[in-house]
């Protein structure tokens, strides 16, 4: 020992303390003791000083060593006490030894009380360890018990139980999975598994515990009652001191916020894609529509205006309607593309949703095979929508074709039914736009069926351009159907699962003004005369307004472009009663040309002719004295009436 060994004695003979002391000098055990010999100055000695051993004579005059063991084991519990006394008998051992003594030595047998001392401070340094080393596993286990990370502690096997056991369980691990303890522990260690989890990770975890190798997984796992939450989880074994592996010490951190954010970041980036993408489709949209529908307006007036000048019985007159028949099938394709881009909205009124839906199954059933059954289910008092009736029963004419085609093999059930309802913020983040609705109030209309259904990656894709299912597809349906939705400011949610049906719902966003009354009838064209002033950059199309328009009656003044259409304007500006104005244009467009012939003749009306629609084209040009546009192509007597009607406007 590097320090002597501090010896409290309770002796009422010194020689017999300086024997002690020389005793255990003589062992190897160097001291310093402190004897005593009254009460008053055991319990004295014991409050002032600490010592390693208490040495303590049976019998003294005052005071005994049952009695002075007695004080010791109530302050001093923790210091060795051996009884060292001259009298015999074992009754008088075994009393000592229950009263709590350390050991019994007979002051006739001294050379047994080197052992004793030394056995009894290594058990007393044995016995602080193990109290220590206890007070430092409470200490552990009192933390970990309050970690909000999930451990789980497994025993590799044990002779009660074969294979491994769940040995402890953290409060966070009851807590976040929603198993009492008395589930898990004792029980093989659970997985949390459950329809989403990851069957590779739990296969390399599997892996890894079997070798005893760390791993280190990201798991999405399920509480008792079905919840999802993700964690990210350490197994690490533990071996013991001979190097055997005996437990696994499982430490998961909640990342469910963390993914929740991530796939929150994910789902809007694939929107910001999505609409970056829609956003260039609409720009090659527009210039395709702009060089196709002029020509289709070529084709279609070149065919009216022959079809006009030869008689009825001619042969060639079917063959006309046909090209008529097949332009403006044209003119529609590229209009389901405008659409598809956000710009296909031609007008805006207020309508009713039910009468929209009404109106088009009463066409729609005729398509229908008799193997489907149709029901509706029209909620009373929707609130009205601002939109274009037309778009609206184009996406209502798609969901049911596409609900119709699902259901051809074998039949089953198409229903429609339309409701009000009102979405907060978090209800309108659900839909397909990257800049969603607003929230408020809504009108909705729903198309379910109940055929053959679509897996998650079909669900995906859509509502992409091109993209089908069908054999014969063209796959604009249903992006024209999101575009429509999205130019209305309202949004689509789909559900489906293979085998088990699909349903669209369409929400579109009410407004505050009042449902239209019955307009009249319009009355009979007349055509007059007057001066039009008819601009275009392509020849053939300058060419067919100018026959239109004089077979009509009226004069007309050709301009090729912007430039040369503001030079004709500013030296026939008193004669010209109307600027048939197209939009796109090279040198000088449309909109620069409007405005500059606005300044020359502010009451000069004008008229837009564009592959653009009317809301698109109101975008790029406003102004009080637009009396029209004539959306390209078009048919004669569309482009009749529209002249006609500006020219009448006061």
């Amino acid at each position: 020992m590097n320090n002597p060994l501090k010896v409290l004695h309770l002796e009422d003979n010194p020689l017999d303390a300086d024997l002690v002391h020389w005793t255990l000098a003589a062992e190897g055990l160097p001291n310093t003791i402190t004897r005593v010999e009254t009460r008053d100055a055991f319990a004295a000695a014991l409050e002032e000083e600490e010592f390693d051993l208490i040495l303590a004579d049976y019998t003294l005059p005052a005071f005994d060593g049952i009695s002075a063991l007695a004080i010791a084991r109530e302050r001093r519990a923790h210091i060795p006490f051996i009884i060292l006394s001259g009298v015999m008998g074992e009754e008088v051992a075994i009393e000592t030894l229950k009263s709590g003594a350390t050991d019994y030595v007979l002051k006739q047998r001294m050379s047994r009380l080197v052992p004793s001392v030394r056995r009894a401070l290594q058990q007393t340094q044995e016995r602080l360890q193990r109290q220590l080393l206890e007070e430092k596993l409470r200490l552990l286990e009192k933390s970990v018990e309050h970690l909000n990370d999930i451990v789980m502690i497994i025993e590799v096997d044990s002779p009660e139980h074969a294979g491994p056991k769940v040995v402890f369980v953290n409060d966070a691990c009851i807590q976040r999975t929603g198993y009492t303890p008395e589930e898990i522990i004792g029980q093989a260690p659970p997985t949390f598994e459950g329809p989403r989890t990851d069957p590779a990770a739990l296969e390399r975890i599997r892996t890894a515990m079997a070798s005893f190798q760390p791993v280190r997984e990201e798991l999405l796992n399920y509480t008792k009652d079905g919840q999802e939450f993700w964690i990210e989880l350490d197994i690490v074994p533990v071996a013991n001191a001979q190097g055997r592996f005996t437990h696994w010490v499982s430490i998961g951190r909640d990342i469910t916020e963390r993914k929740r954010a991530e796939e929150t970041r994910l789902r809007l980036q694939e929107q910001l894609y999505h609409s970056q993408k829609m956003e260039s489709i609409g720009l090659l949209a527009g210039g395709v529509a702009h060089d196709f529908n002029n020509l289709l307006t070529s084709i279609l007036s070149s065919a009216e205006l022959a079809q006009e000048s030869l008689p009825e019985v001619h042969p060639a007159r079917e063959d006309l309607k046909t090209i008529i028949k097949a332009a403006l099938r044209a003119s529609g394709l590229t209009k389901e593309l405008l659409a598809y881009a956000g710009g296909g909205r031609r007008s805006s009124e207020v309508v009713n949703i039910n009468h929209l839906v009404t109106d088009m199954l009463a066409i729609l059933r005729s398509q229908m095979p008799k193997s489907i059954i149709v029901r509706k289910a029209l909620q009373s008092g929707l609130p009205p929508v601002e939109a274009d009736p037309v778009q609206i029963q184009q996406v209502i004419m798609n969901l049911c074709l596409n609900a119709s085609e699902a259901m051809k093999d074998h039949g089953g059930v198409l229903s429609i039914t339309t409701d009000r309802v009102m979405l907060n913020e978090e209800q309108t983040r659900k839909f397909r736009s990257f800049n969603p609705p607003e929230p408020g109030l809504y009108a909705l209309f729903e198309v379910s069926d109940t055929g053959s259904g679509m897996d998650a990656e079909t669900q995906k894709r859509i509502f992409e351009p091109f993209y089908s299912t069908k054999t014969q597809g063209r796959g604009l349906g249903l992006a024209a159907v999101l575009g429509i939705i999205k130019s209305h400011r309202g949004g689509i949610e789909v559900m489906s699962e293979p085998g088990e049906g699909t349903t669209f719902t369409v929400y579109l966003p009410a407004t505050d003004k009042p449902f239209p009354e019955e307009m009249a009838k319009p009355a009979e064209v007349v055509h007059g005369p007057h001066t039009i002033l008819f601009v275009d950059d392509e020849e053939i199309l300058r060419a067919l307004g100018q026959r239109i328009l004089e077979r009509l009656g009226y004069r007309v003044i050709l301009a090729a472009d912007g430039i040369e259409a503001v030079r004709i304007f500013q030296e026939h500006m008193e004669e010209i009663d109307l600027v048939i104005l197209d939009l796109s244009m090279p040198r000088k467009g449309g909109e620069d040309t409007y405005h500059e012939i606005s300044q020359i003749r502010p009451d000069i009306k004008v008229i837009l002719c564009s592959g653009y629609d009317e809301s698109t084209a109101n975008e790029k040009i406003v102004g009080d004295n637009l009396v029209g546009l004539i959306q390209k192509p078009f048919e004669m007597n569309v482009f009749a009436r529209a002249v006609h009607a500006a020219l009448e406007q006061p």
